[in-house]
């Protein structure tokens, strides 16, 4: 009996792929938030440095914080899709599966205002009027709703894909 099997896993790993990639993907949003918040505690001491630094922070960040959601969240949604293959269709596991999946591409339904709220925060003129860190505290607020509203529900679904009995 193997190591994965002992402790409850499926031992289809089809099953445990987006699992996994949705791990990741909550596990990118803690680290994310993580980060910006020693911006907001250096906001209160030096205002104007902090605007120009998380200004500068964001336009070097977004290219590879975009390849890296992109690389967790689109294997997410295809690994559950191609996992629906495995099972019996429309069983329980069949349909949380799929709810992992739509879960999964939720994420892509915040993209409109977190797109906009980015794009005020590297926004030279919000700099100089100060409020470049007023957008990232509006940022931190939708990355949370998006992180509870679609990210953690897909990986309790592809939980109970990968660790259920059928």
């Amino acid at each position: 009996m193997s190591t994965a099997t002992t402790v409850g896993l499926h031992p289809n790993p089809i099953l445990t792929i987006p699992l996994i990639s949705s791990s990741l993907t909550v596990f990118y949003a803690v680290v994310e938030s993580t980060v910006l918040f020693p911006f907001l505690a250096a906001a209160k001491e030096d205002p104007p440095a902090t605007n120009k630094v998380v200004r500068l922070w964001w336009t070097n960040f977004l290219p590879p914080g975009l390849t890296t959601i992109f690389g967790i969240t689109i294997p997410t949604v295809v690994s559950g899709l191609y996992a629906l293959r495995h099972l019996r269709e429309y069983s329980l596991k069949w349909k949380v599966c799929l709810a992992g999946s739509v879960f999964a591409a939720g994420h892509y339904a915040y993209v409109y205002s977190i797109s906009q709220t980015i794009k005020d925060v590297m926004d030279e003129e919000v700099e100089t009027k100060g409020t470049t860190i007023d957008h990232v505290k509006s940022w931190l607020k939708i990355h949370l709703w998006r992180t509870l509203t679609t990210d953690l529900p897909a990986l309790a679904c592809f939980g109970y894909v990968a660790f259920a009995d059928e």
